[in-house]
């Protein structure tokens, strides 16, 4: 049995069953015309007729058809146009209310510029550009998400993103559409980065990368004004998918200059993204939290190689845990009648970077300890552990272990925000409002040696207040870094 595939868009068909669908679509094609009362006689003849009968003709027949068709695609372009462009092979593509394949546009296509004899006047000329210019982009922008989720090569992806390119010169719209070409040339180079990626070439891959991000700044900037500015929330998450593939670009070099050539390099990174492509999806989270998290990941992997530092509590262990690093200030009342007074206290609570059963580090006591009496005169000079304030105390600027496993912090700071205000109703909950705490500004990550007991994780500097990973530990070990 033979095959035909498309060269741009990769769709593959039986050659008998390409061959029913062009005669088909032929017969399609006739008969739309045939809707729009020109015979195919009188298009044979257009180019011998007077311009002025083939401008009638276009405008009175031809043009009211085309309109709406016109006006369906330029706003499925816009909505496309609203939602990101770019995006990794080990990610999951989003639904998007529109066809799944381009086949319906590229009929509409062959249907239209089958009457392109008829338009002759500039006007005319100017109109039938934007038509065929918006119906193309969708085609080729559906095709190009198609090829994204369906996993195929990266090469369809580009070809269909060149081909969007060329159409800005071929109908003249360049100049004219800077904020689409813009994007869309920020999106062939981001394609291409990932494409030199995939064939370890690093360098060229930060090169693209960058080329890129000075692209997709561009389409912002041309985006600034009322007909485009709906583009401006999507560019902004193309610009961190862009930033995903630099920082990914960038850890491979950090590996390459090392003389550490990993093989595996990337089966790595498809482990790390297949199981945080679950967790967010579980997060209902966008994937522009990729970029801070391979930005740690890239901090990590400096900082094994010796050519970087993060913020680490020092001590032996079998694995290294990022945690989210919270200085917590909260108020209580101590006291009874007279005696009452307010106390303020400075803490630190952490959150889990990596998914936990229990991901906060609970400070606070059942109770202070002292006795009645003591209660009662207002003695209680604070409610929590203070067991944490050494982490503060301890942290320090360094490289890592090279040989201790990393996890990679896969819960972003958003996220973590959102555990710790959970932490702090519950918290208000169980005391009963007699512990007040303030809203936390997250310090930043500080990675903490752990030991493998029973099949979990006891990390020393949490004393009791330790988190609980054992439900994700032996995956996480697998995409350790």
């Amino acid at each position: 049995m033979e095959f035909i595939k498309c060269s741009y868009c990769g769709f593959t068909q039986k050659l008998v069953d390409s061959q029913q669908y062009v005669e088909r679509l032929r017969g399609e094609v006739r008969k739309w015309l045939a809707d729009i009362q020109l015979s195919s006689n009188v298009l044979g003849v257009a180019s011998s007729v007077d311009p002025i009968a083939r401008h009638n003709l276009f405008v009175n027949f031809v043009k009211p058809k085309i309109i709406p068709i016109y006006s369906s695609f330029k706003s499925q372009i816009s909505f496309l146009m609203s939602n990101s462009l770019i995006y990794l092979p080990f990610w999951n593509l989003p639904r998007l209310s529109v066809e799944e394949t381009p086949k319906g546009a590229f009929e509409k296509i062959e249907q239209i510029e089958s009457v392109k004899d008829l338009v002759v006047v500039e006007d005319d000329q100017k109109f039938f550009n934007d038509v065929m210019l918006t119906i193309k982009l969708y085609a080729y922008m559906i095709d190009a998400l198609y090829n994204i989720r369906q996993k195929n090569e990266v090469e369809f992806i580009i070809n269909n993103f060149k081909t969007m390119n060329e159409f800005y010169d071929t109908y003249g719209k360049r100049e004219e559409k800077k904020a689409e070409f813009y994007r869309l040339s920020a999106s062939l180079k981001a394609y291409e980065s990932s494409k030199e990626l995939m064939v370890n070439r690093p360098r060229e891959a930060s090169m693209k990368a960058r080329e890129s991000l000075d692209l997709m700044n561009r389409a912002r900037a041309e985006s600034r004004n009322p007909q485009m500015a709906y583009m401006i929330p999507s560019i902004e998450k193309d610009l961190k998918n862009i930033e995903v593939v630099r920082n990914l670009a960038e850890i491979s070099s950090i590996y390459f200059d090392s003389g550490d050539i990993k093989g595996d390099f990337l089966i790595k990174m498809e482990k790390i993204f297949r199981f945080s492509e679950a967790l967010r999806d579980w997060m209902k989270a966008d994937v522009s939290i990729y970029k801070e998290i391979t930005s740690s990941m890239k901090d990590i992997v400096a900082s094994k190689m010796g050519k970087g530092q993060v913020l680490s509590v020092p001590g032996d262990g079998d694995v290294i845990v990022p945690m989210w690093l919270i200085p917590t200030k909260y108020t209580f009342v101590t006291g009874s009648w007279f005696m009452k007074k307010g106390k303020e206290v400075n803490d630190v609570v952490l959150t889990s970077a990596v998914p936990a059963s229990q991901p906060v580090t609970d400070i606070f006591l059942l109770s202070s300890g002292m006795g009645f009496f003591d209660r009662i005169k207002g003695k209680e000079e604070t409610m929590s552990k203070g067991t944490l304030s050494n982490i503060v105390e301890s942290a320090r600027m360094t490289s890592l272990p090279s040989s201790v496993k990393v996890l990679p912090p896969l819960i972003p700071r958003s996220q973590a925000n959102r555990v710790y205000e959970n932490y702090i109703e519950s918290v208000r909950s169980r005391t009963a409002d007699k512990i007040r705490l303030g809203v936390g500004e997250i310090m930043g990550l500080v990675y903490l040696p752990g030991k493998i007991q029973g099949g979990g994780l006891h990390i020393p500097s949490l004393r009791e207040s330790q988190i609980d990973i054992s439900q994700y530990l032996d995956n996480l070990l697998e995409i350790s870094l």
